[in-house]
């Protein structure tokens, strides 16, 4: 009867460690790879409106990444354009691309930071 015990076992433990840090890291990219997409798409769904809609873009408080300010309409827009596409894209199709863009890249952040919680807790 083989023995479980010596180097071959202690190779199988480190090999499932290295593996499982491959996994995280891998996790972790796939992550910020959906945040930066998010980010992007974001900002330019930001860009249109401020070159398209400017009179939109200041009711919405101007918001801006960077120092120019904007920081309350930013964060109101971030969250809000998720759930309520904004009135000022309704007419316009190239608008409506980004907000769904946009809508998938957080999509999929969001659905795989839950994936990971969940697989963690198993």
């Amino acid at each position: 009867m083989p023995s479980t015990s010596g180097a071959g076992s202690v190779i199988r433990v480190v090999g499932r460690a290295h593996m499982s840090t491959a996994l995280e890291i891998g996790y972790f990219v796939l992550l910020v790879s959906f945040l930066s997409g998010a980010a992007i798409s974001f900002d330019r769904l930001i860009r249109f409106e401020r070159q398209f809609h400017s009179q939109a873009w200041e009711q919405d408080g101007k918001p801006w990444f960077g120092s120019l300010g904007g920081g309350r309409g930013w964060k109101r827009c971030w969250l809000a354009w998720l759930f309520i596409t904004p009135g000022w894209t309704k007419t316009d199709t190239s608008a409506i691309h980004l907000v769904i863009i946009y809508r998938i890249w957080f999509g999929a952040l969001a659905v795989g930071m839950l994936l990971g919680m969940v697989i963690r807790s198993l």
